[in-house]
């Protein structure tokens, strides 16, 4: 049996639940209004879109986090902001 070590935890923040909940209504509404084929096609669409957004902005973040950890202990007095 793998140790504790060996999984991840995962979570969400409570503002990425609250988008996660708004969105569900809004993709409710349009299967409601538009015809299975048109909002098949449509959250496909979404779905790679928002797919693409977090993963640049996690690795934004993550360059961004890195950078900063670096500068902070390389020099306390400096922060390195872009």
């Amino acid at each position: 049996m793998p140790s504790q070590k060996d999984f991840v935890s995962l979570a969400l923040s409570n503002s990425a639940c609250e988008v996660l909940r708004v969105l569900n209504d809004h993709l409710h509404q349009m299967q409601m209004l538009l015809s299975k084929s048109l909002f098949n096609d449509f959250w496909q669409h979404l779905a790679a879109r928002l797919n693409d957004y977090i993963l640049k902005e996690v690795n934004l973040c993550q360059v961004r986090n890195s950078n900063l950890f670096i500068c902070n202990n390389n020099n306390n007095n400096k922060r390195n902001v872009q």
